[in-house]
């Protein structure tokens, strides 16, 4: 099985969970992409708005994001994808296309990116409890 994740600028959300999903699953593989990047093929460690998310996930995690490279979604990821999860806060509008798709599950996670260190980890614990819900559930 293949598992997409998306959010808007997959700088964290997406990038965080796809980093969680392929370290704790045996099984399967995931990716990840953002609807609205503009740092396409930009690794995370340039990224300012970076700089907590990679700091929480090797300090907290152990898991190293700093060369994870940002995605641009594409249709092509969505068509290959067995289960496409979108991440957003409520107020993030997603494109009619992926709205549209019939294999996204929607789930409400709020955007972290350029948030204090602890309340960046406290979201991405979030984002953790979720995936290992989701690898109990699928392997």
């Amino acid at each position: 099985m293949k598992v997409l994740f998306v959010s808007r600028a997959n700088v964290g959300r997406s990038q965080v969970a796809e980093a969680f999903y392929n370290d704790l699953s045996k099984k399967h593989s995931s990716t990840s992409a953002g609807t609205e990047t503009n740092e396409n093929g930009m690794p995370l460690g340039i990224l300012r708005g970076a700089k907590e998310i990679i700091a929480c996930m090797k300090n907290e995690h152990g898991l190293d994001v700093t060369n994870k490279n940002v995605k641009l979604l594409q249709m092509r990821m969505l068509e290959d994808a067995d289960i496409v999860i979108a991440m957003g806060d409520g107020e993030e509008i997603f494109p009619d296309y992926l709205r549209k798709f019939s294999k996204v599950i929607y789930w409400q996670v709020g955007d972290f990116k350029d948030k204090p260190y602890q309340e960046t980890c406290f979201a991405i614990e979030e984002i953790k409890l979720k995936i290992q819900e989701l690898v109990n559930a699928h392997g």
